[in-house]
């Protein structure tokens, strides 16, 4: 193992980012129906990431940030 191998940590600290992920799961989804309609925008016809940025308002980080986290929850 060299000097620069990451080691394993003696916690694991799965049940934390899950909860974080929990947390911030449910406000997403809930921005993305009743702030911006996402699913409706999206019935009316598949849109590039860029587009839909723009229609939603949102930079680049952001949008990408709402549209990962909706398909992780299927």
């Amino acid at each position: 193992m060299s000097d620069t191998a990451l080691s394993v940590p003696e916690y694991d600290p799965t049940p934390i980012f899950e909860h974080f992920r929990g947390s911030y799961g449910s406000e997403l989804l809930t921005v993305a129906v009743a702030h911006f309609d996402l699913f409706r925008l999206l019935a009316e016809a598949p849109l590039k990431l860029e587009t839909l940025g723009e229609r939603l308002g949102l930079a680049e980080r952001p949008c990408v940030v709402l549209t990962t986290a909706l398909r992780a929850m299927g």
